[in-house]
């Protein structure tokens, strides 16, 4: 492993795991030993990131591809998951969201949102739905759609949050 993967898998955040086909870890990066704690040799088949993963028992060979699991939370803090299953190996890619998501609020500072507006858009630049965002800050659902317009006005023509 030449010095720039090295540095990326074993000092970066993102979490890489790789798992035999019955769900026993083979191998973990400083990352995902910080997240999920030391698994060598354990099986991880009903824990953490793998109560996402899809696996069907009757046709474990439909299982070979790529599944993708965007926002989600795992131990408190929200990730991207991806697994790559190629019939000997799963492996398990956690992306950390919390930088995104302050680069982005950072962004947004520069159209004089008000402190609502950057809430909400926070919230839905998570890909967080209208009836969660409303919930989560406890306004109607009206309500959200008049913060959403005023947020659109604001920002420059083609911008999505989502």
């Amino acid at each position: 492993m030449d010095a720039l993967t090295n540095r990326f898998f074993m000092q970066g955040e993102l979490c890489v795991c790789i798992k035999d086909t019955r769900g026993r870890v083979l191998y973990q990066n400083v990352a995902c030993r910080r997240l999920c704690g030391e698994r060598i040799s354990l099986n991880c088949a009903k824990r953490g990131c793998m109560l996402r993963y899809v696996f069907d028992a009757h046709t474990p060979e439909c299982d070979e591809g790529t599944q993708y699991f965007p926002n989600q939370k795992l131990h408190g803090k929200d990730y991207d998951i991806l697994f790559i299953n190629d019939r000997r190996y799963l492996t398990t890619l956690l992306y950390p969201l919390a930088n995104r998501y302050r680069t982005e609020t950072l962004c947004l500072s520069a159209f004089k949102l008000t402190t609502r507006e950057r809430q909400v858009a926070s919230l839905a630049m998570r890909g967080y739905s209208n009836a969660r965002i409303a919930r989560e800050l406890r306004i109607a659902k009206g309500t959200l759609k008049k913060h959403l317009n005023n947020i659109y006005g604001k920002l420059p023509p083609g911008v999505l949050l989502r």
